[in-house]
């Protein structure tokens, strides 16, 4: 998860999808890039999102979730995400900044 859709796309599932093409874990066909959900030839999927959006999230089974620049996301869609985490028992990795009011 990201603040918004933009930083999403371009800060992080786009670079991790070429690092994930690059050592061959996924291919073109694997990338949906319209919902920001890259499959991996396991079956596996990583699913971005934005915490503008962050209702997206609910509904969804997560074993570990990164949230990046964690100080300007909502404590609501952080709520969420730990909540989706519940019955996995997973890792929620915050990642910050020093802008943003909840550090």
């Amino acid at each position: 998860m990201a603040p918004t859709n933009q930083q999403l796309r371009d800060i992080n599932i786009r670079p991790l999808y070429e690092l994930l093409l690059y050592y061959g874990v996924t291919n073109d066909k694997l990338y949906n890039k319209s919902e920001n959900i890259i499959t991996l030839k396991n079956g596996k999927r990583i699913y971005g999102r934005s915490a503008e959006s962050f209702e997206r999230i609910r509904g969804l089974t997560i074993y570990e979730s990164f949230i990046d620049e964690a100080a300007l996301c909502s404590k609501e869609a952080i709520d969420v995400v730990k909540g989706r985490m519940l019955t996995t028992k997973g890792r929620l990795n915050l990642i910050t900044t020093p802008k943003g009011k909840n550090n």
